[in-house]
């Protein structure tokens, strides 16, 4: 394992609520919309960093790919059963 920053795209992804939205999928824009409406005031940059992050990772290819090959539930997909499915 590395702790090298992921960088898979040319820009970075804006920590702000339309950033975010933009690159998640409809089931994880759904409970990041959710946890985002629900943050007080003082957690509310703490739940853009960690879906910030969540949507950078989802622009890997290899976490895209595993993506694809989880089957949503009724919770949706998470990032960890795509990680899992990758084997990373």
């Amino acid at each position: 394992m590395s702790a090298l920053p992921i960088e898979f795209h040319d820009q970075p992804i804006p920590r702000t609520y339309n950033g975010i939205s933009a690159v998640l999928p409809p089931e994880m824009r759904e409970a990041f919309t959710s946890e985002f409406h629900a943050a007080d005031l003082f957690n509310v940059s703490r739940v853009l960093e960690k879906w910030g992050r969540n949507a950078e990772a989802l622009l890997d290819p290899a976490t895209a790919a595993a993506l694809a090959r989880c089957r949503p539930t009724e919770e949706g997909i998470t990032l960890d059963a795509a990680l899992a499915a990758a084997e990373l």
